[in-house]
């Protein structure tokens, strides 16, 4: 579904991504993890075309994104979904408005169809009878779950997910990542999820891929991520490592 081939991108003098390839399956749930500033969110919006490398590819359904633009890119970036970190709802709109906003933008659906749509998704996440409230009005979980409403209201085959689950306390977050594994199976899209959320994220994953240094450096399932013998990993998993050093 997505293959990263040899992606390089720099911001004035520093260099984020140092030559990152990375293989994302189709219908599967990725997580991608790493130390904070490693440039995890700088990859995702490579991925949804948001940003174009310095160098390499990235191939979505076997065509490169890094060659498109206009209506091309446009078209491709309507097959993705996104929840971002803080839900990124519009404060001045209500929940349903919030979830609704793509399809009025975006399709010529009525308004009959566009409402059993938002409700079907609100439903889905758990939000039945809110449809008049405002973000401010809610709890962070309950934000999520709007936002993931919104990420899966124009039926996307991809959803990125930028760290789901921050700020929001244990249990909520455990409650976030069983929506978003529910989901997924459900549904049955792409999902890739960046997370600081270790060992958690795991139980949720069928692959994990460990950013570090500007590059991927051990993808496998959680059971073998988790036995991986590289000595970066294994501090990683015990919390020792804290920034992105390069390792070349």
């Amino acid at each position: 579904m997505i293959r990263i081939k040899n992606i390089r991108k720099n911001f004035a003098a520093q260099e984020v991504l140092k030559g990152l390839s990375l293989e994302i399956p189709k219908g599967r749930i990725t997580a991608i993890v790493g130390p904070s500033g490693c440039g995890k969110s700088v990859l995702l919006k490579h991925i949804i075309g948001l940003l174009k490398p310095d160098a390499g590819q990235l191939f979505v359904s076997g065509e490169d994104i890094c060659q498109l633009n206009g209506r091309r890119l446009n078209d491709i970036r309507l097959r993705f979904g996104m929840l971002f970190q803080g839900a990124a709802l519009l404060d001045s709109m209500d929940i349903f408005e919030n979830v609704a906003f793509p399809l009025r933008e975006k399709t010529r659906l009525g308004k009959k169809e566009i409402k059993e749509r938002v409700d079907r998704e609100l439903k889905n996440v758990g939000i039945v009878g809110m449809n008049a409230k405002y973000p401010a009005e809610l709890s962070g979980g309950m934000k999520k779950r709007v936002g993931l409403a919104r990420a899966l209201i124009m039926q996307p085959e991809i959803v990125l997910f930028d760290e789901p689950t921050t700020g929001l306390d244990p249990i909520m977050k455990k409650a976030i990542h069983r929506l978003i594994y529910d989901t997924q199976r459900r549904v049955g899209f792409t999902a890739v999820v960046v997370s600081h959320d270790i060992p958690d994220v795991f139980e949720i994953s069928d692959d994990v891929a460990m950013m570090y240094g500007g590059v991927i450096i051990e993808q496998g399932t959680p059971e073998v991520f988790q036995s991986s013998g590289n000595p970066v990993v294994k501090q990683f998993l015990k919390g020792e490592v804290t920034g992105p050093i390069s390792v070349s």
